[in-house]
């Protein structure tokens, strides 16, 4: 039969072709039935609606028309004949699969990247492209280069393995054409196909053989550019040969231009237009497409949705970013990554997960505030972890119960213990589970293992408390489980590994779309302008940068293997003029259309043209036929208002007189000074202005009247003199870990090595353990008498025996660092025992106690007179305790960190600042333990570690009453509520020396400028006289004192 060519213009006047084809051939039977081809669905829905008014004065209706695409008419001709003979469709998972068998069973020049899932990936896509070409075309790519040949290698054992028992699209177009009738089209009635665009030869094929058996119209559109046009000619003429050319007009141009500072003011600016727009057009009737999805497609329905506009079009967000998917797919990303702590926590963390059922207890849910934490003191890192560390970490928690007295913590334990039971089940039912995957015999096995494991973790019955997009994200997952189904025909074996990768693919391919077409504003890619029929159109990302972009050549089918082939594979430049193509149609599409571009990228610091495309408008609107687009804003002052610009957000929403969003009005309000009070505004303006002064104000820490600071000059509580030394070193810090009880967190995964505390304990514990020992044995060494042989060999036992506990608990970091530390411990355990023998020799003095308690443990506390006849009382433990043969009693504080921060102390300056407070207390707990109110006694840091030896502080009157001056200031600060942030006067190199002052670790700069302000402040600079006296201006000083 003869077919028909309409040469049309995109928009109104492509609708009002088809109304025209339509009415001509339902001229004398309204129930003819009419078959339209449309490229896609929003272009069919578009026609469709169009149409719905009627082709025919007086017959508002239209009936007897069927709107399809090429695939799925082929399919529904096709598809019968394939099934029938055991075929089913190839999906994009069985491609996937039956791409990574070829790869494995011979992988050729990929044998390096045969197990990359990119590499998969990009095959199938190969093999796509290859699939609408025939063996010589195959042929030639091959003999282009070694790796064409191995690309088109894969293809064919591709393609062979999937024709076995499955059938693709190429295949459903093929056999449409080749058994298609004359009966079987007649049932179609006649043929429209409208706007074709860009066709494969297979789909080329079956509008060939249409047009050659039914009565066959084509509306086409044109653009006025000849290499845009280009693939819509190539179409037209593949079915219809004679069909005529289009004929010769100018392209489009649009009718404004708007440019902004970048994509973000962009889209701000864009939005506003939509607002002014929406009042007096219908939001159906207006679009706001986008050259480029990242950043136009997000910021787009952010802007629009904070404007309560309603919109319609693809999602933003595929399914894969959804929590449901980042559940599945973040366990299956840690099995494979050895079951990390942070990953499997971060799995768990965003959706109401609830545990496995076990014996004697149902599924509850994941307490995850309460798993974290045990998982840090337990250190688990990852792997056998989770069984081996938090066993041992339950059973420290049994031993703790065992010895702890008060309720409150024992409730406490055995929340934690039941915790630790619940987590060691859970995380073990959940590896055997992930495991099954490797074992399991069919996709189909695998797919239910993967499917029960989600349905324990998310009940079928709480999803109706999920998120309607979640609730989505679960069915789209079941679908995709679906998919594997099918992959037990094909030779390909389960793993782990492919069914996160299969599925993975599938998730990121699942892009739910927004709204209805028809129903607000439609906000799309530029690519789904073509059918469009509106009356206001906003076209953004117009920059060369982006639209078209950098043309990128296809790695393995590269432009010199396509034009082997007669150009059977298509340029990659084909997609720059299907872009150019569709942006044509869009400024057709509509009455009013404006093209946006971005001056710069302010995420890279760069300056961007207008694209190559909106050059003719600019040129138009400018009435210089010449502009150049380096010049382009020359043109702006001849245009007038039809080339506009945005200087930046604050330029243009200090001049716009129509604010899209409530914070773009707030904004505006504030900037004119007549915005409403805003409590959350003033509390910021207050803020900034406190910090900018220079008062000591409630935003540095100065916190006087707040109820529930403590006073310990009250004798009420007990304070630890290292709590003290903290408010000492900084104010800040100690408010907030010993008063708020944040404290910094330390991921046992960054553990490298052991840090200096641990060692320390691990020194300490392993010294009070032999004394002891000893002790319950009346072993103790007498005066001037040395350790045992026994007793050194015991050490050695007991610091091993620690440093095994503190490597259960994670705490060691890597096992060939915690080897030499562990040599180190060792080492110096056996040094303290010969200084110490060398040390009592020379006293004459005997061992009396170690870890010395007072104020804890039911011990009393140590009590201290202030100036002013207020008491402290102080808790603590004292490490080590002799006593001379005359009485007096010598008590060590054990160090193992260096000597340098205690060389000024003396009896001049015998609290250095106030960071020095232990002696004295030590002191005063070893005469109230072991001897008389007037026993003498020594105080003395021992170091034991790099640096050794002794430094001595003498206890007398001057020093203990500047011990209790320096309390008293300290407490008084505290219950004063000062509390200001003194970062240290270094920067942080290696280390942050202190976390309150430098949380971020980028450093504490600012702060300590602050405090450099402050520190002179009546209300701080008693402190100040004690932790930096020079910092006094000496004339106040001076002025203070008389």
């Amino acid at each position: 039969m003869t077919a028909r060519v309409i040469w049309t213009t995109y928009g109104r006047p492509a609708l009002d072709a088809l109304r025209d084809v339509v009415a001509e051939l339902k001229q004398d039977d309204p129930l003819h039935p009419v078959t339209l081809i449309v490229p896609s669905n929003i272009c069919g829905i578009a026609a469709r609606r169009h149409l719905a008014h009627g082709v025919h004065p007086g017959r508002p209706a239209i009936a007897g028309l069927w709107i399809t695409t090429l695939p799925r008419l082929a399919e529904q001709l096709a598809a019968p004949r394939l099934t029938s003979d055991g075929r089913r469709p190839a999906t994009r998972a069985l491609v996937g699969a039956t791409v990574r068998g070829v790869l494995r069973g011979e992988p050729g020049i990929f044998g390096e990247v045969a197990d990359h899932p990119s590499t998969a990936r990009a095959l199938a896509r190969a093999h796509h492209d290859l699939r609408d070409v025939d063996e010589t075309a195959c042929h030639a790519v091959a003999g282009t280069s070694g790796l064409c040949a191995d690309v088109v290698r894969v293809h064919r054992a591709t393609r062979e393995r999937i024709a076995r028992g499955h059938y693709d699209e190429t295949d459903l177009l093929h056999t449409a054409s080749a058994t298609l009738t004359p009966e079987r089209a007649a049932e179609l009635g006649s043929v429209v196909i409208y706007l074709p665009q860009e066709l494969t030869r297979a789909a080329a094929g079956l509008a060939a053989t249409l047009a050659r058996l039914t009565r066959t119209h084509v509306v086409a559109g044109h653009c006025g550019d000849s290499r845009a046009d280009a693939a819509v000619v190539e179409a037209v003429r593949s079915a219809v040969p004679d069909a005529p050319p289009p004929p010769s007009r100018t392209a489009p141009t649009v009718h404004r231009v708007a440019h902004a500072s970048d994509s973000d003011d962009e889209v701000r600016c864009a939005v506003r237009e939509v607002v002014r727009a929406l009042r007096t057009t219908p939001a159906h009737r207006v679009a706001v497409l986008y050259a480029a999805r990242d950043p136009y497609a997000r910021l787009l329905h952010e802007h629009l949705a904070a404007a309560g506009i309603e919109v319609n079009g693809p999602g933003v967000r595929p399914v894969a970013e959804r929590a449901a998917a980042r559940l599945v797919l973040g366990l299956l990303q840690t099995a494979r990554t050895g079951y990390r702590r942070t990953d499997v926590l971060r799995a768990l963390g965003e959706l109401p997960v609830v545990t496995f059922d076990q014996a004697g207890a149902s599924a509850a849910p994941v307490p995850l505030p309460l798993w974290e934490p045990i998982t840090r003191e337990a250190g688990v890192v990852g792997g056998d972890d989770w069984d081996e560390r938090l066993t041992f970490h339950q059973r420290s928690l049994e031993h703790r119960l065992a010895d702890e007295l008060y309720d409150s913590t024992r409730d406490r334990l055995t929340r934690h213990r039941d915790a630790t039971t619940a987590m060691r089940h859970f995380m073990a039912t959940l590896r055997e589970r992930l495991d099954a995957l490797d074992d399991a015999a069919t996709w189909t096995e695998a797919a239910e293992v993967l499917r029960g494991t989600l349905d324990s973790l998310l009940p079928p019955a709480t999803h109706r408390r999920l998120p309607p997009a979640e609730q989505h994200a679960v069915l789209t997952i079941h679908r995709a489980l679906s998919q594997l189904h099918p992959l037990d025909g094909t030779p390909t074996t389960p793993s782990r590994t492919a069914v996160e990768e299969i599925l993975g693919l599938e998730l990121d391919g699942a892009l739910p779309r927004v709204g209805t077409f028809g129903r607000g504003v439609l906000v799309a890619p530029l690519g789904q302008a073509v059918g469009l029929d509106l009356d206001v159109v906003h076209v953004l990302g117009l920059a060369e940068d982006l639209c078209p972009g950098t043309l990128h050549e296809d790695s393995l089918l590269p432009e010199r293997a396509r034009e082997a082939t007669g150009w059977a594979l298509p340029t990659t430049r084909r997609r720059a003029d299907a872009t150019h193509r569709a942006l044509l149609a869009a400024i057709e599409s509509a009455a009013r259309v404006t093209g946006h571009f971005p001056r710069g990228d302010l995420r890279r610091h760069s300056h961007r043209l207008p694209s190559r495309w909106l050059l003719p408008s600019l040129r138009a609107l400018s009435g210089d036929p010449h502009l150049p687009a380096t010049e382009w804003e020359r043109g702006s002052a001849p245009a007038g208002g039809a080339i506009r610009g945005s200087p930046s957000f604050a330029g243009s929403l200090r001049t716009t007189m129509h604010p899209a969003t409530e914070q773009e009005w707030r904004v505006r309000a504030h900037v004119a000074g007549t915005a409403p009070a805003d409590p959350v505004v003033a509390a910021t303006q207050e803020l900034l202005r406190s910090r900018r002064g220079d008062g000591f104000s409630r935003f540095d820490g100065h916190l006087a009247g707040v109820d529930g600071l403590p006073d310990h000059a009250a004798g009420a509580t007990a304070v630890s003199p290292t709590a003290l030394e903290s408010y000492a070193t900084c104010p800040h810090g100690y408010f907030l870990r010993r008063l708020l009880h944040v404290e910094p967190v330390e991921a046992p995964e960054e553990i490298i090595t052991i840090n200096a505390a641990d060692l320390g304990s691990i020194v300490h514990e392993a010294m009070d353990g032999l004394v002891r020992e000893a002790g319950e044995r009346d072993e103790l060494p007498s005066h001037g008498r040395p350790w045992s042989s026994a007793q050194r060999a015991r050490l050695l036992r007991l610091g091993d025996e620690v440093g095994a506990r503190y490597e259960s608990e994670g705490r060691t970091g890597h096992p060939r660092l915690w080897a030499r530390r562990r040599q180190w411990v060792r080492t110096v355990l056996d040094r303290m025992l010969t200084d110490d023998d060398a040390w009592r020799a020379e006293h004459d003095a005997a061992v009396v106690a170690s870890e010395l308690a007072f104020g804890v443990h039911g011990t009393p506390p140590v009590t201290v007179s202030l100036p002013d006849g207020r008491e402290v009382l102080l808790r603590g433990s004292a490490d080590m305790v002799d006593r001379r043969r005359d009485g007096t009693l010598l008590v060590a504080d054990i160090k193992t960190g260096r000597k340098r921060s205690f060389r000024g102390i003396s009896e001049e300056d015998p609290v250095l600042g106030g960071s020095k407070l232990q002696l004295p207390a030590y002191a005063l707990a070893a005469r109230a333990g072991h001897g008389q109110d007037h026993t003498a006694v020594e105080a003395l840091y021992w170091f034991v570690g790099r640096d050794t030896g002794r430094v001595q502080l003498p206890l007398t009157d001057s020093v203990m009453e500047r011990y209790a001056e320096t309390l008293a200031l300290l407490v008084d600060g505290i219950a004063a509520g000062r509390f200001p942030q003194r970062a240290p006067k270094t920067a942080d190199y290696g280390y942050t020396q202190c976390s309150s002052c430098n949380p971020d670790g980028l450093g504490h700069a600012e702060v300590r400028e602050r405090w450099e302000l402050l520190r002179s402040v009546p209300e701080l600079r008693d402190y100040t006289a004690l932790v930096e006296p020079d910092a006094l201006d000496p004339a106040s000083a001076e002025e203070d004192e008389v």
